[in-house]
């Protein structure tokens, strides 16, 4: 028998075998409640700011330690962070195909460039000592970066056309080179960011020494970050998104460690201070957001691949067993009707029935909400017996798998009841969640029995003592002629 035909007897059958595509319940991040990520933002902001408070007024609190390969130490580890954090959200980016992502994967492309070849590589060429070049190359794609940052965090769900897509990365990959092409030109004609030697500590805590175009700067370069992370803010308030969530954070510290730049610009002396340590921190934040999101990917991969796999399985059921069982009770209905061949169907059709609910297992998602997987039961059985089904299922309910499976299964034997031994024609099925439990009413308007009589058949002690199992109990309503009401409360 082809699919054609087992699809015109059974629909139920075929249609699940080409949903090949993961769901996008699967594909979600894992996400955030709006106030743990206010509440965290805060926090950052506050440990900063005292930290910056102590660094500033007390005068025992000495963060400060002269050497300058720590810098290097420091602009390595940024721009390694940098690098694999761009290519991570340029494949965020080819997924999603949102601006942000492009622009976020760029900015993280310009902080590495910063970092390695505006800063480690001159360091290094100069034997250690602090050029000219390195801090203004440095210190205008730094703005650069941050703006890229402040962008991306106000242009969240956007999907430019692929003319602006361009645009965008042209521009951000040509101004690293612009920069280096126009720094090196002017570096002698360059005023010196600070005197490399000047210490922080040393004869008293000197603030605001630096070059003022170097402090205008690292002023404009704390306004972008604190920009962005109140665009980040308001995008975890619409996605709940983990990853958005720490890029909050970190541009936070972001925007303290260039206002430490603004008090002392360390980074560009000898000595490393309040404002290294605090950039060092928002690189580690960035270090744990990529973290966080390859460790999505790879359980979205293994999610993926187990999925695959029990699809594969259906696949081989529904064209093999489940082909030979329709073939198989086909051909018994064309036999007589002695008691031994009507046995006959109906054991083929309830091995049929057996190979439907495996294959509709399989291929189920694995983290499917509970009104839809209950939907999904009813209307099954409800379409193969041409019952009415009206479905008043309250969504969101949270349920875990022993849960879902269990209202799955009452649902399919007690619309299975309603239309073969009811003969109900209209069945409601409603579903909601109520001092603390989750009721499922079957509601049917067929012939009705007596609850008391012993012979309530198999199919209603099943359900009984699947709802006991769990916590839950029975409440069966009925008598002869006026239909019947099943309901079942779970904990």
């Amino acid at each position: 028998m082809g699919a054609t035909t087992l699809a015109a007897q059974y629909p139920v059958l075929v249609p699940r075998m080409v949903e090949l595509a993961p769901p996008e319940s699967a594909l979600a991040r894992p996400r955030l409640t709006v106030v743990h990520a206010r509440a965290l933002v805060v926090v950052c902001a506050g440990v900063a700011a005292v930290f910056t408070a102590l660094v500033v007024f007390v005068h025992g609190f000495d963060v400060a330690y002269r050497s300058p390969t720590m810098h290097d130490a420091i602009e390595t580890f940024a721009a390694v962070i940098g690098t694999v954090a761009a290519y991570l959200l340029f494949g965020r980016y080819r997924l999603s195909g949102q601006l942000s992502d492009l622009l976020l994967a760029l900015s993280m492309l310009v902080l590495a460039i910063r970092s390695f070849f505006f800063s480690v590589l001159p360091a290094t060429l100069s034997g250690g000592d602090v050029t000219r070049f390195s801090t203004w190359a440095a210190i205008v794609s730094g703005l650069l970066a941050a703006a890229g940052f402040a962008f991306a965090a106000f242009s969240s769900g956007e999907h430019p056309r692929r003319r602006t897509t361009r645009f965008v990365s042209v521009s951000f990959l040509a101004a690293p080179v612009l920069i280096a092409a126009v720094m090196d030109v002017l570096a002698p004609r360059l005023p010196v960011a600070i005197s490399p030697a000047l210490s922080p500590v040393q004869g008293g805590r000197e603030l605001l020494t630096g070059q003022p175009a170097v402090l205008a700067i690292q002023l404009l370069t704390m306004g972008l970050f604190a920009t962005a992370a109140i665009g980040f803010l308001r995008s975890v308030e619409r996605t709940g998104d983990q990853f958005t969530a720490t890029l909050a954070f970190a541009t936070t510290i972001g925007a303290f460690a260039a206002f430490n730049y603004f008090l002392f610009p360390s980074l560009y002396s000898q000595w490393v201070y309040s404002g290294d340590i605090l950039l060092f921190v928002f690189y580690l934040l960035i270090f744990a957001a990529i973290a966080r999101e390859l460790n999505s990917y790879w359980r979205r991969l293994a999610w993926a691949a187990a999925l695959e796999e029990r699809r594969r399985i259906a696949r081989e059921l529904h064209d093999g067993l489940a082909q030979e069982l329709a073939f198989i009770v086909r051909q018994s209905k064309l036999l007589g009707s002695s008691i031994g061949e009507r046995q006959l169907a109906s054991a083929a059709e309830r091995a049929l029935d057996e190979s439907r609910r495996a294959i509709d297992a399989l291929t189920r998602p694995l983290d499917e909400p509970l009104e839809v997987s209950i939907a999904r039961a009813g209307e099954e059985v409800a379409t193969r017996f041409g019952a009415q089904l009206t479905l008043r299922l309250q969504e969101g309910i949270p349920a875990k798998p022993s849960l879902r499976d269990a209202l799955r299964r009452i649902v399919r034997e007690a619309v299975t009841n309603a239309v073969e031994h009811g003969q109900a024609r209209h069945i409601v099925l409603s579903l909601e969640q109520s001092d603390g439990c989750v009721r499922l009413r079957v509601e049917d308007d067929g012939t009705g029995f007596d609850p008391a009589s012993p012979s309530s058949g198999f199919g209603l002690i099943g359900i009984r003592e699947r709802a006991a199992s769990l916590g839950g109990s029975l409440v069966l309503r009925s008598e002869p002629g006026a239909g019947t009401t099943l309901e079942v409360a779970l904990p």
